[in-house]
């Protein structure tokens, strides 16, 4: 019976980047090592296979997801490219969260002056509760609805 091939590693894995025939990059060693390497030949010999991949740039943005830095600048480059636009997204996120957020706190606002106001003018507790009874209180508002208002502000 064939052995299955290992699970991908992201800190212990290797990449043949732009078709290479002498190298493979290491994320172990956080850099290339030559396709002779006695570390690359036993993890290969250990069912598993590089994977592919196009350019270092591309390698960069696949390390980043995992966090694992590279040191080649080529990869580098795109490691950096990758984390910016997370961090430009993570900001994006982080505004329409807040903005949400004050959406709710205005909402909760508005209920509190229309209590406030009904506490107010109310000459009695029978009047006050025909008052209070009038007020079209803003509904609380899910988790879910929150999410997709910050969805809604983010366009997705």
């Amino acid at each position: 019976m064939p052995s299955l091939p290992a699970p991908f590693t992201p800190a212990d894995w290797y990449w043949i980047v732009n078709g290479s025939t002498t190298q493979v990059y290491s994320s172990k060693a956080g850099g290339y090592v030559p396709i002779t390497d006695p570390t690359y030949l036993a993890w290969v010999t250990s069912t598993r296979l590089p994977s592919k991949i196009a350019s270092e740039l591309d390698l960069g943005g696949v390390l980043a997801d995992y966090l694992l830095r590279p040191t080649p600048a080529g990869v580098l480059g795109g490691y950096l490219d990758a984390l910016t636009a997370y961090f430009d997204r993570l900001d994006d996120v982080a505004r329409a969260a807040a903005l949400a957020i004050m959406d709710e706190e205005n909402r909760m606002k508005a209920d509190v002056a229309a209590m406030a106001a009904a506490v107010a003018a109310a000459t009695s507790l029978a009047d006050l509760k025909t008052r209070f009874a009038t007020i079209a209180f803003t509904p609380q508002r899910t988790a879910s609805q929150i999410k997709a208002a910050i969805r809604a502000r983010l366009g997705t």
